[in-house]
């Protein structure tokens, strides 16, 4: 009995010891786990647009690139039946990653951009996304750019018939104010002006009754010294 109660015991401390040992590593295991820093929810997300789309983004023409020369790869056409402007670039040259064009008026610019890590291809022909809503003259400015520069810009104009388009709204003309006034400034409770106006003719017939007056007494006045 005493052999096999020895034999129990040490049985129960490899129990107890093993698990013992199973639970610290389960809680180191848990710790690591919980000092781990959480995965970033934000990517990163570079300061502005990449190289191959900068400098169509935020052209810098003072300075073309003469290989992104864009004379001649802009068209514009009328589509009657979806009464907007068709545009065509003809051509991209092969040093372009970007190409943007631009629109005159326009409540939001560019109407067209495309980039790539490669050289872009010459698009298909595109019905402007930013369709005008009023008739009249329209102008559409193409630039081409890569890592190194952009191009001149090219322009070409298109009108927009009001038979495609209903006429923008004339803004009517402010009107003009009233001329100032140039007479001698209001006091007191003195009369507008129409009543200023009238009184002048009754003062100036009393003033004219009273010079007559003035003359006839002078000339009675010059009689009776002659008879004397």
């Amino acid at each position: 009995m005493n052999a096999e109660s020895s034999r129990t015991r040490r049985s129960m401390w490899r129990c107890l010891v093993s698990g013992l040992i199973v639970s610290g590593a389960l809680i180191c295991a848990a710790t690591a786990v919980a000092q781990e820093p959480p995965p970033d929810s934000t990517p990163s997300r570079p300061d502005g647009p990449p190289p191959e789309a900068i400098n169509c983004v935020r052209p810098d023409t003072s300075n073309p690139q003469s290989q992104l020369n864009p004379e001649g790869s802009l068209t514009l056409a009328l589509d009657a039946s979806t009464h907007n402007i068709v545009v065509s670039i003809l051509r991209v040259p092969p040093e372009a990653t970007c190409y943007a064009v631009y629109r005159q008026p326009s409540g939001s610019n560019p109407v067209l951009f495309q980039y790539g890590a490669a050289p872009v291809a010459a698009p298909t022909d595109q019905p402007d996304p930013l369709k005008p809503s009023v008739a009249g003259m329209y102008c559409y400015t193409l630039i081409f750019g890569s890592p190194n520069g952009s191009s001149a810009p090219y322009e070409r104009c298109i009108d927009l018939p009001s038979s495609l388009a209903p006429t923008a709204t004339p803004v009517p003309d402010f009107l003009r104010p009233p001329a100032p006034v140039t007479g001698p400034p209001a006091t007191g409770n003195s009369a507008p002006p129409d009543r200023v106006v009238y009184s002048i003719a009754p003062l100036g017939i009393a003033l004219a009754g009273l010079s007559l007056a003035a003359f006839g007494a002078y000339g009675l006045r010059q009689s009776r010294s002659n008879r004397r």
